[in-house]
């Protein structure tokens, strides 16, 4: 018995001092991701190991340590843009894919632009959520890539990563039971 009370009051005490936290922080994920448009292809993605949670992906260039602003797939060859630069029949483009548990999608602003850094400035950003530990993977989607120059910079950051935090009310039962502990201790050295 007197055991049990010694590992009660230790509980109570590591509450106490905070050694038990109630909280916990998710972890903080930052990556930048540099998708070459020759070689990170469907069959040649990057793939990261991400743990459950949401993330946002953010279309960087090199400005924001990005290796690239944007890519070209006819060996950087622009033709027939409109007044604005845009909309070229060929062009620099911004667009890459995400896939992960069966689900692939493709993030683009549907144009060409005559520079690789217009791409960049119209390129579209988004988020995502897994909902268990899965490898996430980055990848440019093309027909033919030997032609292909540049590539896409990526930042992908944790908005919030899922983590197992203990119920307020089963620590307060621990403080509790710490308090017995430490009242039922007191009692018997005050009875000897």
């Amino acid at each position: 018995m007197k055991v049990f009370n010694l590992a009660i009051f230790a509980v109570g005490i590591a509450i106490g001092f905070g050694a038990i936290q109630t909280e916990a922080q998710a972890a903080s994920f930052n990556q930048i991701i540099n998708l070459d448009a020759k070689q990170n292809s469907t069959d040649n993605p990057i793939s990261i190991m991400l743990s459950a949670g949401t993330y946002a992906v953010d279309y960087i260039g090199m400005n924001d340590g990005g290796a690239y602003d944007g890519w070209n797939a006819w060996e950087g060859k622009v033709e027939r843009c409109d007044r604005n630069r845009e909309n070229c029949r060929r062009g620099w483009k911004n667009r890459y894919g995400i896939s992960f548990d069966g689900m692939s999608n493709l993030f683009t602003s549907g144009k060409n632009y005559a520079t690789a850094s217009q791409a960049m400035q119209n390129a579209v950003n988004t988020s995502f959520t897994v909902a268990s530990d899965t490898t996430v993977n980055f990848f440019i989607n093309d027909k033919f890539y030997d032609d292909n120059i540049e590539g896409v910079s990526l930042r992908l950051s944790s908005e919030s990563i899922s983590q197992s935090v203990p119920e307020p009310t089963s620590m307060l039962g621990l403080l509790a039971v710490g308090t017995i502990g430490v009242s039922t201790l007191k009692r018997k050295k005050q009875a000897v």
